[in-house]
């Protein structure tokens, strides 16, 4: 059967899961998703409920004060 996710980013995971283990993977994959929020972030000047909220489709893109 072939993999249901063929881009880049899950082709990634697929190899350091195989290379390193589940466990190592989820963290590595923890941290790499941390970094592009944090980089995202950075470039939006925004907060970072901002980002979350924009990436989860949420109806406001600005963080409630």
């Amino acid at each position: 059967m072939a993999h249901k996710h063929e881009d880049k980013h899950h082709l990634w995971i697929s190899d350091i899961k195989r290379r390193r283990g589940e466990n190592i993977s989820n963290v590595a994959v923890a941290n790499k998703n941390a970094r592009i929020a944090d980089q995202e972030r950075k470039l939006s000047g925004g907060s970072m409920r901002a980002v979350l909220l924009f990436k989860r489709g949420g109806s406001s893109c600005r963080a409630k004060q």
